[in-house]
């Protein structure tokens, strides 16, 4: 059981970082921390919501036309994105591009697997790579780190693609 002041804290928080997201939206002021916090905002909101509830991880399926960000661009098989969570692949793929500073992310899809490289922008150094790690395992999400390639996949390997 969360701390009802915790769970109020995490939600206040969440709501100034999503205002000033919007903020930054609506005068087209695009800012990849902001991004990268506003994405994980989302994400520690919808895990606390789930166990304040006493439930396992709710999986909001990623829905390509809704969910996809301007700057990221995907090649490969385009067909479903459903097996991905929204919040967790979100969330990964803004912080990946926050910490690489890349104005996009190129990310191909081969069946349920997403490849991606930063190779053109910053490496992840150790602390970086323990935080994507950390918020793809609370995104429901696998992720291999080799250099400065990154494979993302969802443990709902078994959900249609």
């Amino acid at each position: 059981m969360i701390a009802p002041s915790f769970l109020s804290l995490a939600s206040q928080t969440s709501k100034v970082v999503q205002a000033a997201y919007g903020a930054a939206e609506m005068s087209g002021q695009h800012n990849a921390a902001l991004d990268a916090a506003s994405a994980l905002s989302e994400l520690l909101t919808v895990r606390m919501e789930d166990a304040e509830a006493g439930t396992n991880y709710t999986t909001y399926p990623f829905v390509l036309a809704e969910d996809a960000y301007d700057w990221l661009k995907i090649g490969g098989e385009l067909g479903q994105f459903r097996q991905f969570d929204r919040y967790g692949l979100r969330a990964l793929l803004a912080l990946t591009r926050h910490i690489s500073g890349l104005r996009e992310l190129a990310v191909t899809k081969d069946g349920g697997t997403l490849h991606l490289s930063v190779a053109d922008g910053r490496q992840p150094n150790a602390t970086a790579i323990e935080f994507l790690v950390e918020v793809a395992m609370w995104g429901d999400l696998e992720i291999l780190i080799d250099g400065s390639n990154l494979t993302i996949s969802s443990r709902n390997a078994d959900e249609s693609e």
